[in-house]
């Protein structure tokens, strides 16, 4: 095989390889966090039921109503920003794809991974038969954080009842606006979540054109 003839293999190989080394470090955190977010959210949450289900209540001075609401948005102060930092991964995982999309298949002139996946996406969102495969690896990630919020919600609710309700009417009436402002976090970052194939996709893709234009420039035109 003649030498100019290897070293665009040898290119495309090494670009493969980066590729998918990247990807799968990418996989990794975002299992490693999820994991983690999780495995906190949950001890924390069991720790609440307790708290709020198992002891006698009784007015406590040292626990006024907006600590005890704040003690029950805990295991959310956990899942937000570690679902934030899956939401970049995730970002950082279509970006790998776009990038081998326009570079890597543009040089080999066939269709690769990234081309066949998008063509497989399509295929099951136009089809009725492969409605049921239509989940993505990650997705029930949100749907997990969700359940966060709900049982965190409910252990809550559940305190306020068993407790004294008249004495702590104020911790009742705080739920609403601290429970609120994190659901509406959460739904942010859900819908960002699901944009991140429809939307940041296709968008990182025309991104990477755009740079792939400026290098076929001469230096001198590429400002």
């Amino acid at each position: 095989m003649a030498a100019d003839e290897q070293a665009p293999r040898d290119w495309l190989l090494a670009e493969y390889e980066m590729a998918w080394t990247t990807q799968s470090e990418i996989n990794s955190r975002i299992n490693t966090v999820y994991s983690a977010a999780m495995t906190i959210s949950v001890a924390l949450l069991g720790a609440l039921a307790v708290w709020a289900l198992a002891f006698p209540k009784a007015d406590d001075p040292a626990l006024p109503a907006p600590l005890r609401a704040l003690i029950f948005v805990l295991p959310n102060a956990i899942t937000l920003p570690m679902f934030s930092h899956n939401l970049g991964q995730r970002r950082a995982i279509v970006q790998l794809a776009a990038y081998w999309k326009v570079m890597v298949d543009s040089a080999a002139q066939r269709l690769t991974w990234a081309s066949r996946i998008e063509l497989y996406r399509e295929t099951l969102a136009s089809d009725a038969r492969f409605a049921r495969l239509r989940s993505e690896a990650n997705d029930p990630i949100p749907a997990s954080y969700w359940s966060v919020y709900f049982a965190s919600l409910v252990l809550a609710v559940a305190s306020c009842f068993f407790s004294n309700l008249p004495k702590h009417s104020e911790f009742g009436l705080l739920l609403l606006p601290v429970f609120g402002a994190v659901g509406i976090l959460l739904t942010q970052l859900t819908y960002e979540w699901r944009r991140v194939i429809t939307h940041d996709l296709p968008d990182m893709t025309a991104a990477w054109l755009a740079v792939q234009a400026r290098e076929r420039k001469p230096l001198a035109d590429r400002s």
